[in-house]
């Protein structure tokens, strides 16, 4: 039942820099993660939501990892995953190598909808109890693991259905007339130029299989003893190639005294490199399996110099787990995550494991407790930025309109040096007993020796409002010169109206991949009647849903009753695992029958192995209807969300891929009447939309690429700034707010302001801000007022995925 890895390197390194540093703290924004650099060696522990983000605001160079390991399959290690992999394919890299538990190779397998596989080869190793497996970075560096099976993952699973390569039978759809249809799944695909139904079986009964969570032993290579030029000197060795051949080992004779000289002689002894342990379990059953199979490793507990716990907090109090961290020695350094969130695991009687991380005000510490915190006090707690740039550029924009752009939830808006002492003493205040709180930016050296200890330099600064407003104050005052003179007392009018009515609020603006300024695709809207929907969840979208409500989120996610998918590519739908794993917590801690209210989950059926295959290792509750069912008004499905929504929802198919779809929601206003919501996904202009959506309260339209880049947009599926515009001209809708914007416009993309047509108004979407048509009058003065607050654009992507 235990798989062991073990890093072990034995290469001269005494020039080697090597350290631990956190990059994920266990916020809504960033679960835990951690990379461990080797010289040029970057190893990443856990890939969770946000990750890659992560990595470009740590400048940590993602692109040149060696290798992914995960110690479990939950929302929290595996959310990041996928983006993280289109990314690294899209860089032309050959291939990659991925350590994880079993089940990782089905995880894979039902990714084919939206992950290339055979453009970066995957060197796969999966840990379980059927035999020893070793991770090796060519002849000189191994892994060995720990795997440990969770209690109460054991039973009978039924295989993921595979609509793509379990067909039972293809006919071509008569346009006119009904068909008898055959019992299973509809999919609706194109062939040859014309369009076709085929229908797939039900699941067949899988065998056995057990999920595990894995422990790593990081054993770095052994740090060669320095050279005593004084002693060499003594014995007649000048400097040159005689030095330089001792240093390789050899022994050389003295010029002056004609006597051998060995290695040893000059060359201090080598000091045993240090360990690293990764520790991951869900429950005190699994842990005490783990630190009691690491005991045993005699070795690797005298070298250890860190013990990285990514498991929840509250179960280091344990006794088990105290006396494993007693028998180290008093300098081994414990890094932990009381921040560190909720993970799903398939649990028996054993509740499964949450966070217990809650500041001190009175004294700015974190604290860990004996027992597990609810997810309600999780989004209750003031989480600090972790997105540095995008919270100061929207720190910008509330400068500019503070009603769109509300101050983002956050808490470490600290002024002066105060804050940034506050945060390095959070992260030390326990280094005299070995502990060391997991903060952004926390890094460990473990080589050069001498410089071994906590590393201050990278951890973040707190954020200073009053420091943003000085250093922009001039690009400030110019942006407010394009607003109206009597704006605020405009925007007063609306404010009275703002919670009496429907609002959108962009989670995600950016294109296929996520970038310092924008994430990747997903919308909130929240209607009349109360119910929440959200348009495509793309990865990191829980994160900003914090971002956006902060202690408002666990009712935004009780409330939520619908998520509709536009298509199936990656930076659509990743985020909806996590979404749904936190939403069940939420309801089974408020005493409310998951399956009394599910989601309705609405997207392209190619994407339900997928969901199907994560249900098995986190527990999550939706009804999944195919996009194609809401295509009629009239059908069963429509019905059904009309009954959850108190608004009708239809689907409208586009121009972008198989089984790509827009969205028109229409619902009734007690002050405006019916209202309509489009959202356009991802496409090419579609006369099909601007017919559907026609008269549109809001039309949310992609604008992928600027007007130069024509030909890229047409190749690639996607629709120009112009040709958004022109879809709302046509659709004759009252606002159009543009989105998924390139990562080659992280700010704001390159359109100059239409005054050839005053009677469309139309906004760029930036994240975390809302809409509503309260505020639509405000936002055509506000337009030039954005543009001129980022006049560069400075940071781009380094390329494009799919989109």
């Amino acid at each position: 039942k235990v798989l062991l890895f073990v890093l072990n390197t034995s290469v001269n390194t005494g020039k080697m820099s090597s350290y631990v540093q956190v990059i994920g703290v266990g916020s809504p924004d960033a679960p835990p993660s951690v990379l461990l650099f080797l010289d040029k060696k970057r190893y990443l522990f856990n890939v969770g939501d946000g990750t890659q983000r992560l990595c470009i605001e740590h400048k940590s160079r993602f692109g040149k990892l060696s290798g992914l390991f995960l110690t479990r399959i939950t929302p929290d290690t595996i959310g990041g995953l996928f983006g993280m992999m289109l990314t690294l394919a899209d860089t032309k890299r050959p291939n990659l190598r991925l350590t994880g538990p079993r089940g990782m190779n089905r995880l894979f397998d039902v990714s084919r909808p939206f992950y290339r596989q055979s453009v970066m080869k995957v060197d796969l190793i999966e840990a379980d109890d059927s035999c020893v497996v070793s991770y090796k970075d060519g002849d000189k560096n191994k892994i060995d693991a720990i795997a440990v099976k969770i209690k109460g993952s054991e039973g009978r699973r039924a295989k993921p259905k595979m609509p793509w390569d379990r067909v039972a039978k293809w006919r071509k759809v008569e346009q006119n007339g009904d068909e008898k249809r055959m019992p299973g799944r509809r999919e609706v695909g194109r062939e040859d130029g014309r369009e076709r139904e085929r229908w797939s079986e039900g699941s067949e009964e899988g065998e056995e299989e057990a999920s595990y969570t894995v422990g790593f032993v990081c054993k770095l290579p052994d740090v060669k003893g320095k050279f005593d030029t004084k002693k060499a000197d003594e014995l007649g060795v000048p400097k040159g190639p005689l030095r330089g051949k001792l240093c390789k080992g050899e022994t050389v004779v003295s010029p002056s005294t004609q006597k051998e000289v060995k290695p040893s002689d000059v060359i201090a002894p080598s000091v045993d490199g240090p360990v690293v342990m990764v520790i991951d379990f869900p429950t005190l059953s699994e842990g005490e399996v783990m630190v009691d199979i690491l005991q045993k490793r005699e070795e690797d507990m005298k070298h250890t110099a860190v013990v990285v716990w990514l498991c929840p907090s509250h179960l280091l109090h344990s006794p088990p787990i105290q006396a494993f961290m007693s028998a180290f020695g008093s300098d081994v350094k414990h890094i932990f995550f009381p921040s560190v969130s909720p993970s799903a695991h398939i649990g028996g009687e054993e509740e499964a494991s949450s966070h217990t991380q809650m500041r001190e005000k009175e004294k700015g510490a974190l604290s860990t407790s004996a027992s597990p915190t609810s997810i309600r006090t999780f989004f209750n707690h003031d989480w600090p930025s972790v997105y540095r740039a995008s919270t100061e550029a929207y720190l910008k924009l509330a400068e500019v309109d503070r009603y769109s752009f509300p101050s983002p939830i956050m808490s470490d808006t600290e002024e002066g040096e105060k804050g940034r002492r506050d945060r390095k003493w959070v992260a030390r205040h326990g280094e005299s007993s070995g502990l060391l709180t997991a903060v952004p930016g926390l890094r460990f050296d473990l080589v050069p020796i001498r410089r071994k200890g906590v590393n201050e330099g990278e951890i973040f600064d707190p954020l200073c409002i009053g420091k943003i407003r000085d250093e922009n104050k001039a690009v400030l005052d110019k942006a407010k010169s394009f607003l109206l003179p009597n704006h605020e007392v405009e925007v007063s009018k609306y404010t009275p109206q703002l919670k009496e009515r429907w609002e959108v609020v962009f989670l995600g603006t950016g294109g296929a991949m996520p970038s310092k300024y924008r994430n990747v695709s997903a919308i909130a809207l929240k209607l009349p009647c109360g119910a929440c929907m959200l348009l495509d969840a793309g990865e990191g979208t829980l994160g900003q849903l914090y971002r956006a409500f902060g202690k408002d989120t666990p009712e935004f996610l009780l409330n939520l009753r619908m998520i509709w998918i536009s298509h199936q590519h990656a930076d659509h739908h990743l985020g909806v695992v996590r979404l749904l794993y936190y939403r069940m917590r939420l309801q089974v801690e408020e005493g409310i029958d998951p399956s009394s209210s599910p989601v309705l989950l609405t997207g392209p059926v190619t994407i339900q192995p997928f969901l199907e295959e994560c249900s098995y290792h986190t527990s999550i509750a939706y009804e999944f209807i195919d996009n194609w069912a809401l295509a009629s008004e009239q059908s069963a499905a429509s019905v059904r969300v009309r009954s959850v929504l108190n608004a009708s929802v239809k689907t409208v198919p586009v121009e972008h891929c198989r089984d790509a779809f827009a969205i028109v929601v229409d619902f009734f206003n007690n002050e405006e009447g019916r209202e309509r919501v489009v959202y356009s996904g991802d496409t090419r202009p579609c006369d099909a939309l601007v017919s559907e959506g026609e008269g549109a309260t809001l039309l949310i339209h992609e604008a992928n690429f600027s007007d130069d880049l024509q030909e890229e947009a047409v190749a690639k599926r996607h629709s120009t700034t112009s040709e958004a515009l022109s879809i709302a001209r046509r659709m004759k809708a009252k606002l159009v707010a543009l989105t998924h914007f390139s990562q080659r416009y992280p700010k704001v993309p390159e359109i100059q302001v239409d005054t050839g047509n005053e009677d469309l108004l139309y906004c760029f979407a930036f994240d975390l801000q809302r809409v509503t048509p309260s505020l639509f009058p405000l936002l055509r003065t506000e337009l030039k007022a954005l543009q001129a607050l980022f006049p560069e654009d400075d940071d781009g992507a380094e390329g494009e995925g799919e989109g």
